[in-house]
């Protein structure tokens, strides 16, 4: 039991430990010296009284300071009979059960304030009881929660381990034999590579995969690489210097103008959107921000292929594709996967802008022909594909979800190509197709460009199953391929 009396009724400064019978309470430790409040802990259930409460229920007042043996056993004794006037259970006997608030929730008020009613105490006691049982029900449901979910983890990792093997042993050692889709569509299909790609690659060969996936259609070397990644360092140690000239030389405005000259003419524009960029791709991770492990990394993997490929660049969200190889891939092999898919088609139509209406109007015809009634809210709304859409189609998805469902949309974007990520954005729309369908424009917009960090993998992978595409609603597809 805990006591709180305030500095006008305890004037005490003493440590008071005695040795007690069955009758008494167990040895321990009083410390009596508090600046505004002394405490006393006594094994009983917590409760606190003002010294008002002690005034009044106690003939006693301030207890004196303890000279003697007698003097301390007749102070501890005074708090003893006090707490069993709170707890008279106990007065006898410990309790070594835990306590609960129940016995406070259920004490008589104060003598200076009005008695319960009969009526009052028994609506405290239902309600009480009725709060007792919402959160037994509430643990019970957590608790089920929760192990359902180790158990879909455990689940998952004997799978992942089981994965593992079958790619190691039976399939990277054939690879040829499982990856050219163009030439043995029949063969790919119906492979053991082919349906286990499908729930996802083990994250210790993901990279691997992903780059034996991309190819090197480039003939990209490493003597090459060495050399752009030289010359991307020098260009961004110049950056760094002239941004720390202006920094040291600000206070003058005669070498302010100087510095800046200087720099805007050894500091191209690309240099400051991938440093602003890199510092805004995975924030939730923190790996790739100011003095994150892989802030460097993605900034010289970013100006590397700027030198590589100067007609394209940098373009805004390029930042989020070269993070995902660097989160499966040493920087080399980084840099093939990243050039390599720059290189294919369906990039090269958003950097040129080749096209880009037909991948959209291709978008609003399935969407039309998979959730019409999405599709009606949409066009009501005057909501356009490209309002949300391009972003997800840009970057495949890695500035919209999750880490996890992305890295398993990119697994099988890598197996079945450009179709993948339409029959993901159709699937990602079906899953919230009610509740877009409830919002305005202003909110669709919102929900749709910051899509909910809850989407669960194995839904969104069901829905996408759902969904198939064939001649009669992708025509345009095919014309775009």
């Amino acid at each position: 039991m805990v006591f709180s009396f305030s500095q006008d009724s305890i004037e005490t400064v003493r440590t008071l430990s005695i040795e007690t019978t069955d009758d008494q309470v167990d040895s321990e430790t009083i410390s009596t010296k508090l600046p505004t409040t002394t405490t006393y802990t006594i094994p009983s259930k917590p409760v606190k009284i003002s010294t008002q409460s002690l005034l009044t229920t106690s003939s006693s007042t301030t207890p004196t300071t303890p000279t003697n043996n007698n003097q301390q056993t007749s102070s501890l004794s005074w708090l003893y009979r006090l707490s069993n006037r709170f707890n008279p259970s106990t007065a006898t006997t410990r309790s070594t059960t835990k306590t609960s608030s129940t016995g406070l929730i259920f004490e008589n008020r104060p003598t200076n304030l009005p008695p319960k009613s009969d009526k009052e105490t028994l609506k405290h006691q239902v309600e009480y009881q009725k709060m007792c049982l919402e959160a037994k029900r509430a643990q019970q449901l957590y608790d089920e929660k929760e192990e359902q979910r180790q158990h879909l983890k455990l689940k998952r990792e004997e799978f992942v381990s089981k994965s593992l093997k079958i790619w190691t042993n039976e399939i990277l050692p054939y690879w040829d034999r499982y990856h050219s889709i163009n030439n043995c569509p029949d063969l790919i299909l119906n492979s053991k590579a082919y349906k286990l790609w499908w729930h996802g690659l083990p994250p210790r060969i993901r990279g691997k995969v992903w780059k034996m996936a991309i190819g090197n259609e480039l003939g990209l070397t490493y003597e090459l690489f060495t050399q752009l990644q030289q010359m991307a360092k020098e260009k961004l140690e110049e950056a760094k210097q002239a941004e720390d000239a202006r920094s040291n030389h600000s206070a003058s405005p005669q070498l302010r103008t100087t510095t800046i000259t200087h720099a805007s003419e050894t500091t191209s524009s690309y240099i400051e959107l991938i440093q602003l960029d890199v510092s805004r791709t995975f924030p939730q991770l923190g790996l790739f921000q100011q003095n994150g492990p892989y802030h460097e990394y993605l900034q010289l993997l970013l100006c590397i292929y700027v030198y590589f490929c100067p007609e394209i660049g940098y373009v805004q969200g390029q930042a989020f594709l070269a993070a995902m190889f660097l989160l499966n891939l040493d920087l080399f092999d980084s840099f093939i996967c990243f050039s390599n898919l720059l290189n294919r088609p369906y990039f090269q139509t958003f950097y040129r802008f080749n096209n880009i209406e037909k991948y959209l109007e291709l978008f609003n015809q399935l969407l039309n022909y998979h959730l019409p009634k999405l599709s009606a809210h949409f066009i009501q709304m005057s909501i356009e594909p490209n309002c949300f859409a391009l972003d997800w189609f840009f970057t495949i998805y890695s500035k919209s979800l999750p880490l996890d469902v992305v890295s398993r949309i990119w697994d099988i974007f890598f197996r079945d190509g450009d179709a993948f990520i339409f029959r993901t954005a159709i699937a990602i729309l079906s899953l919230y197709e009610e509740r877009l369908c409830q919002l305005d424009t202003f909110h669709c917009l919102q929900f749709l460009t910051r899509l909910p960090d809850d989407l669960n993998v194995t839904s969104l992978f069901k829905a996408i199953d759902k969904i198939n595409f064939d001649h009669t609603n992708c025509e345009l597809f095919y014309l775009i391929a």
